[in-house]
């Protein structure tokens, strides 16, 4: 599900987005109704927010750009 947002941005409203479809799929997996208890599960399975997983990915993304960037203009 996250593949690729690191190299786009991503606003408020399609995190909110993303983390639903994750609240569906962990209500749905562990047959649970209630908000609170799917958030309950998700901390139990230690599941990160969307939100900062795609924080991680962009800096992860960022970091290898610049530094293949840097290592690509010395070769020239």
């Amino acid at each position: 599900m996250y593949y690729g947002l690191e190299a786009s941005p991503v606003n408020k409203s399609q995190t909110k987005s993303f983390q639903y479809v994750v609240n569906c799929c962990f209500g749905k997996m562990l047959n649970v109704r209630s908000k609170e208890d799917i958030e309950f599960c998700i901390q139990m399975f230690n599941c990160p927010s969307v939100d900062s997983t795609v924080a991680k990915r962009k800096v992860n993304f960022l970091t290898n750009y610049w530094y293949f960037r840097a290592v690509t203009s010395v070769m020239h």
